[in-house]
């Protein structure tokens, strides 16, 4: 990830400890309590009144536990880092993105961790689902080197050139934008700064009846949030104007990497 200065830093610590202390709120008493004994692993909830054993009929109450544990974590790491930051030190002892992965592994899959290193977040991003909805049957021919398979020529190009760049991507992704069911060519990740974005391309724009819609549908984008050049970026074409790979590129330098 890019370097933050010291106020970016300030106030991702911020709203960090603001999550945390929400759920925290909502957290049920006790402490949780966790052994292993013959290569098993028990849970514990301890009160004042004393330890208590918890089966896995209680999975939702050991979950509460253990992120409340992580989530006092967070809140004393990110608030101590806080006064580092007011008193412009630069050394800390620990940092609240350390917490998770110092946890032993029974806590970590017991937490939903606030922050992710660039490779675990980018394994959670691609292992993303997305609901099958039957359409339009691709055309076997447009395969991209991986083995997608895409609907023309141009998506084609599209995808190989983020294949080429590394540039992590899933095709057709359902979206409900307002009231209306999309289908955006591309959900693509810029890996550095951790921004999706939608991808559209245009490809019969000298067609009025093609144009009007993309016009329709880009305003439609923009009413519900997904703005051109910020959430979404989109290519044109028209018989005139074949696809350029070299737009495709500029798009992908400026936007994804």
């Amino acid at each position: 990830m890019k370097s933050l200065t010291m106020e970016e830093r300030s106030a991702q610590l911020k709203q960090w400890i603001s999550e945390a202390q929400k759920r925290l709120e909502k957290a049920p008493p006790g402490k949780l309590s966790v052994s292993r004994e013959h290569n098993r692993v028990y849970f514990y909830c301890k009160t004042a009144q004393g330890k208590e054993y918890l089966s896995v009929k209680n999975e939702e109450l050991i979950r509460q536990l253990a992120q409340k544990a992580y989530d006092e974590e967070i809140v004393r790491a990110a608030q101590n880092e806080l006064r580092y930051i007011d008193k412009q030190q630069s050394s800390l002892r620990r940092k609240p993105e350390d917490i998770y992965y110092k946890m032993p592994v029974e806590r970590q899959a017991l937490v939903d961790p606030i922050f992710l290193n660039d490779e675990d977040f980018l394994r959670q991003w691609k292992s993303q689902t997305f609901p099958v909805v039957n359409r339009r049957r691709k055309r076997e021919e447009y395969r991209s080197k991986s083995g997608t398979i895409v609907r023309s020529k141009s998506e084609l190009i599209i995808i190989n050139a983020f294949e080429d760049e590394n540039v992590p991507h899933f095709y057709e992704p359902p979206l409900k934008v307002g009231d209306e069911l999309f289908f955006p060519d591309f959900l693509v990740l810029n890996t550095r700064t951790r921004k999706q974005y939608y991808w559209e391309h245009y490809g019969r724009m000298d067609d009025p009846a093609y144009a009007d819609r993309t016009v329709w549908k880009i305003n439609h984008y923009s009413q519900n949030g997904y703005c051109m050049g910020k959430e979404l970026l989109c290519t044109f074409e028209s018989s005139d104007s074949p696809l350029s790979t070299a737009q495709i590129h500029l798009l992908i330098q400026k936007h994804l990497k």
